[in-house]
């Protein structure tokens, strides 16, 4: 990921340096001793007071899939939302698929950002 440089608000710079080196949260729990890619970002700017996008459930992104539960359940009894694990897997499913995330399609939806690079050859 790239530093957001000199052409943001210095409190965004201030916020994601202060976030920056955390560890990756595999379970996309919105907390702040680690983060996943999109909530990093999405931190970052409401730090610095801008709540960008749109968190949504993973049940409404479609994540009810045999690859999201292979992605999502693989490691399970560990996922902090699944700790009673005398509850069973499909009980730690249902929680997972209620759990509001944000993600970077709905960051690069939000009307306030402004695409300034893209890697894809269609966007360039």
């Amino acid at each position: 990921m790239k530093h957001p440089g000199t052409t943001n608000h210095p409190a965004i710079k201030t916020a994601f340096d202060h976030h920056y080196l955390k560890p990756y949260d595999p379970y996309f729990r919105l907390e702040k001793s680690a983060f996943y890619d999109a909530e990093l970002i999405w931190t970052t700017y409401a730090e610095a007071g801008a709540r960008i996008g749109k968190f949504q459930r993973l049940r409404d992104l479609g994540g009810d899939t045999s690859e999201g539960r292979a992605v999502f359940l693989s490691d399970w009894r560990h996922n902090p939302l699944c700790k009673s694990a005398t509850r069973g897997i499909e009980a730690c499913w249902a929680q997972i698929l209620d759990q509001e995330i944000i993600t970077p399609a709905s960051i690069a939806n939000d009307p306030r950002m402004t695409r300034v690079y893209s890697s894809f050859d269609e966007e360039r």
